[in-house]
């Protein structure tokens, strides 16, 4: 019953802050093309380089992307310890 509750409950919350999105964001026209017969790897590949690049020029935001990779390893490490401890114990 518990499981059943958290995710009913857990389902509501994202209905209900899925609601002003919904209401208020509207649908972007169509993709733009490739540059220059691209293809979509090589335009991707460039586009990452072009943001590795000026990513020194944002102090700020190399720091979040660190410290993101950092949180997001840590959870990972923790899902991943605390499904083998449940297993253990």
């Amino acid at each position: 019953m518990a499981v059943r509750l958290s995710l009913g409950s857990s389902g509501i919350w994202w209905a209900l802050f899925t609601i002003p999105a919904l209401l208020t964001l509207r649908n972007r026209g169509p993709a733009r093309t490739l540059p220059g017969g691209k293809r979509a790897v090589g335009a991707v590949l460039g586009q990452l380089r072009h943001t590795v690049a000026d990513i020194r020029r944002y102090p700020q935001s190399m720091m979040f992307l660190i410290a993101y990779l950092l949180y997001n390893d840590a959870i990972q490490a923790v899902l991943a310890l605390a499904s083998q401890f449940g297993n253990d114990e």
